[in-house]
């Protein structure tokens, strides 16, 4: 019976172990998604089936990473890789597809520059690439992920407006945390 037990306790941590890349892999996985995103046509069903997978993996990764206690440092920076590539990808299939104004031109490049200067006052105030993901960041990926459906049926230029506002507010709320150095993670 001992013997027994061993062994199934052994099979169980072997399992464990491999369902702990999960996460990873799912990040991981996110990139060929999104590469291969930029060689369909934009708004077609490959576009938005891929586009919906390298979205779920984005979703799931994290979950399962905190449900199957695999958070590691690694992980969350493939994470945070695989989100940038999902994100220029998106950016370059839904950019080159629709007329943007001028205002959200000045809004992506202000968002942008705020980002970039949270990753270098992160760097200079703790010595590390801090890449934080925040509940507004949260709310913000799922506000861009809705983005391209919602062009079906809204012009860009409303559909814009709540991304735009949020952004703002989840970049300056990130230079607050990093600015403040704390390690505020969701």
């Amino acid at each position: 019976m001992h013997f027994y037990l061993l062994q199934s306790n052994l099979v169980y941590n072997h399992h464990m172990k491999n369902l702990q890349k999960l996460p990873t892999l799912l990040s991981i996985l996110r990139i060929p998604l999104s590469l291969g995103m930029i060689f369909t046509i934009t708004f077609s069903i490959p576009f938005f089936a891929l586009y919906t997978l390298g979205a779920a993996t984005d979703a799931l990764d994290g979950f399962l990473a905190r449900k199957l206690n695999a958070c590691t440092k690694s992980g969350a920076i493939i994470d945070s890789i695989a989100d940038i590539v999902f994100f220029v990808a998106s950016l370059i299939k839904i950019i080159t597809a629709i007329t943007i104004p001028l205002w959200l031109w000045i809004c992506i490049a202000v968002i942008t520059f705020i980002k970039l200067a949270n990753i270098v006052i992160g760097f200079i105030i703790q010595k590390k690439l801090v890449l934080l993901h925040t509940i507004p960041n949260k709310i913000t990926g799922i506000l861009i992920f809705l983005f391209p459906y919602s062009l079906i049926c809204i012009n860009v230029k409303y559909a814009s407006i709540p991304i735009c506002a949020m952004a703002i507010f989840a970049a300056v709320y990130e230079s607050v945390v990093v600015a403040g150095n704390k390690q505020e993670q969701f």
